[in-house]
């Protein structure tokens, strides 16, 4: 889903365009991969970030200090916000959405809003289904280790910058610092394929696996789009969960019936490129945040000329907008003409964009983001159940511990980390 285009001179991201730098999972891979000297920040910018409520367009607080002075709540939830590291921790264990974790901490109007922005951005999801404890883990661990969100996430980031520092990594300062690379984001991906020993086989799709008994050929049969049948001593389904349940269906019915219980939404990402007189408004701004209560045509406007150097011609504007999630599913039913004017128009109410775009380009995504809803953390405790049936086999991507791109990177060491294990043993 690391998809970079480019195209009359514009540096095009169809997929994710940036990844958190106060996050050591990424990070530690870009050590790794020694692409430190690629990395393109956020910070050096000074970007803003907006979000609409009630049809205005609010700055985004970056700290403590300019939340309470928001406009956009009234003093009870500033109060409550502030008094919120004074607050005990629920003694409940039972799970709870995000919208009545945040309710309980801050108060129903401030909840609502930071339940539907934080919702909105990360899963384009339905912030009274979305699990805390799944959905947003550390702020989850925060409340139960330290009785406050607030003081447990300041406490949680500080263990983690000291834990990068010992491994020489060195962390972005600010939680609103994300990076990209010099080419674009499938630099990650092309750095990694060419670290391997024996190149990636491309274009070969996977139908099933099985179990063999031939210690001739190994523990895995791996049947293929093709029509051929390769061994294997290891699998490891890192592709879209929906995928996944279809080629461990024949393999273990109660697998794939506990895979088929996550639900997915499904995005439409638009490239969009201007004149820069053409955009009066925010076009140097890093990103606006529409959130799903106000029932907009579009979730999200990155602007990536902004964000990152090189991204657009001089005089330019790039933006990415996404619509759909999970409240506007029939979206991704429209054809592309009825998306890019809709989009168009949301544009023009926005920003006061009159003028046509030089050009625009548009990616379907109809299985994108996996809903970690309320019993998502046990229905992943029965999966790996299951999963101790078959030796060998490992199930990764964003569908079980993260949807963020540092989520399945950890994720992906973690399952590596297994491997290697296995194999010493053997």
């Amino acid at each position: 889903m690391l998809c970079t285009e480019s195209k009359r001179g514009y540096l095009l991201e169809h997929g994710p365009a940036s990844f958190p730098g106060h996050r050591l999972g990424l990070m530690k891979l870009c050590e790794q991969l020694k692409l430190t000297p690629e990395l393109l920040s956020t910070s050096q910018t000074r970007l803003k970030r907006y979000m609409l409520h009630d049809g205005i367009l609010h700055l985004i607080p970056g700290t403590l200090g300019s939340a309470l002075l928001s406009p956009m709540y009234g003093m009870g939830s500033a109060y409550r916000l502030i008094s919120e590291r004074f607050r005990f921790a629920s003694r409940n264990t039972l799970d709870e959405s995000v919208f009545q974790f945040a309710e309980r901490r801050v108060g129903r109007e401030l909840g609502q809003i930071i339940a539907d922005a934080v919702t909105t951005e990360q899963y384009a999801g339905d912030a009274r289904a979305i699990s805390i404890k799944a959905g947003f883990a550390q702020a989850a661990r925060a409340e139960r280790e330290y009785g406050s969100v607030y003081r447990g996430l300041t406490k949680l980031r500080l263990a983690e910058r000291n834990a990068a520092r010992q491994a020489g990594i060195k962390l972005a300062d600010n939680v609103t610092t994300h990076y990209s690379f010099t080419e674009g984001m499938r630099t990650l991906v092309d750095k990694l394929d060419g670290q391997l020993k024996q190149p990636a086989e491309l274009g070969v799709g996977v139908k099933s696996i099985a179990r063999t008994t031939d210690e001739t050929v190994g523990p895995w049969q791996v049947y293929c789009s093709d029509g051929s049948t390769r061994p294997a001593d290891m699998v490891v389904l890192a592709c879209p969960v929906h995928k996944q349940t279809a080629i461990v269906a024949d393999l273990d019915s109660e697998l794939a019936d506990c895979l088929m219980t996550i639900p997915m939404a499904g995005i439409v990402s638009i490239s969009l490129a201007y004149a820069k007189e053409h955009v009066p408004e925010l076009s140097d701004c890093q990103s606006i945040l529409l959130p799903q209560r106000f029932k907009r045509d579009i979730l999200k406007i990155e602007f990536s000329s902004s964000m990152f150097p090189g991204r657009a011609p001089e005089g330019k504007v790039l933006m990415q907008v996404t619509m759909g999630g999970w409240f506007r599913r029939e979206m991704l039913s429209w054809d592309d003409d009825a998306l890019i004017l809709t989009a168009r128009r949301e544009l023009r109410n926005l920003l006061h964009i009159i003028k046509p775009p030089n050009f625009c380009q548009l990616q379907r995504w109809p299985r994108a983001i996996p809903q970690y809803t309320l019993g998502h953390t046990q229905r992943v405790s029965q999966m790996e159940t299951f999963l101790k049936k078959h030796p060998g086999l490992y199930l990764g991507g964003n569908a079980y511990h993260g949807v963020s791109l540092h989520d399945v990177a950890t994720h992906a060491e973690r399952i590596a980390r297994q491997i290697r294990d296995e194999c010493r043993v053997k």
